[in-house]
């Protein structure tokens, strides 16, 4: 990978995460006015406690057992597909202990102690942004036999695209990245022809259809070769609707599309189909940065 545009500004935003500062603690106020004033409070205070220790809501529990974002956890809910201790349980809000209560989905026991799995994977073209594939095609679960845990993708790439991926059974911060606005998302686009630099400008104003908006923080050409030429497009937002579409509509024609970076988060030294493991705290700063963007 020494060659076109695997080079070490493939993998990199323009725009960097800080260092990560702790905030200072500051101690709790002692005195009269911090402690119920009367035994009986002391006693409804620590019966309240013990009743709700250990308690979750369902849907938190769901989604970090893997079983679907925690939005779709509410989904399952609603539609009675979820039972605690037998009972159908269809409220939002509803809360349970993952310890000790018996929870299933669809009439299956699910594991609620799991280990929390954080994922970069290099998917190839040809694959489907799935676990699953009902018609038949690859999908990403092929490429995951070798994980013990349930993960579920956060966000996608098209059919005909490849690179980077994120997926986790953590579903509480994978619905934070996705809902994540202004997420530098880095793509090296190889396109016919050798646009010059003037060619480019309209995409300083980004994109504006029906679909949304897609906007750039940096564009340029990365390589020129013989007769197509590699570009480097840093999105910052609306990356979820299909560039290579819109890139085909502006008369960019589209051979081929790789996703190298979210975030500081790349693909540098995978091969496609290949993964490596994450920590919660680089999905956390991934989230830092979003928040920096105006």
């Amino acid at each position: 990978m020494t060659k076109g545009p695997w080079k070490k500004s493939a993998y990199q935003t323009s725009v960097r995460v800080p260092p990560v500062v702790k905030p200072k603690t500051v101690a709790r106020t002692t005195g009269p006015s911090a402690q119920p004033t009367k035994a009986t409070d002391i006693e409804t205070t620590a019966r309240t406690r013990s009743a709700e220790s250990g308690k979750e809501r369902l849907q938190k529990i769901l989604a970090r057992a893997g079983i679907a974002s925690r939005r779709n956890a509410e989904i399952l809910i609603l539609e009675g597909a979820v039972t605690v201790n037998g009972r159908v349980v269809s409220e939002l809000g509803t809360k349970a202990d993952p310890e000790k209560d018996k929870i299933k989905v669809n009439g299956k026991l699910i594991f609620t102690e799991v280990e929390p799995s954080y994922i970069a994977l290099y998917k190839p073209k040809g694959v489907i942004s799935s676990l699953a594939d009902p018609e038949g095609r690859r999908h990403l679960g092929l490429l995951l036999k070798g994980l013990n845990e349930r993960v579920i993708p956060v966000g996608r790439l098209d059919y005909n695209s490849e690179g980077l991926m994120l997926l986790t059974n953590d579903g509480a911060i994978a619905d934070q990245v996705i809902k994540a606005r202004n997420l530098p998302k880095v793509y090296m686009v190889k396109i016919k022809g050798h646009p010059g630099r003037e060619e480019l400008e309209f995409l300083k104003n980004g994109f504006f259809t029906a679909e949304g908006v897609v906007r750039f923080a940096s564009f340029g050409v990365e390589q020129s070769l013989r007769s197509k030429s590699w570009l480097k497009l840093e999105v910052i937002e609306g990356s979820g609707l299909d560039l290579r579409e819109l890139l085909n509509r502006k008369g960019l024609l589209v051979d081929r599309i790789v996703r190298t970076a979210i975030g500081d988060i790349s693909i540098q030294g995978l091969e496609p189909g290949e993964y490596r493991l994450l920590k919660r705290k680089d999905f956390e700063r991934l989230l830092e940065l979003s928040a920096l963007q105006p």
